[in-house]
């Protein structure tokens, strides 16, 4: 998966799991949780 920030940096990502609300992605290394609400 690529993923773009506000700033205009993408990077790449593996989806290590998914629930209703929340993506949990691994970026170089470092798990981050993304919310499926967010409207950012």
């Amino acid at each position: 998966m690529l993923i773009a920030s506000k700033s205009g940096c993408i990077s790449a990502s593996k989806l290590v799991s998914e629930t209703d609300k929340v993506w949990t992605l691994e970026i170089e290394n470092s798990l981050h949780r993304v919310s499926k609400t967010d409207s950012r």
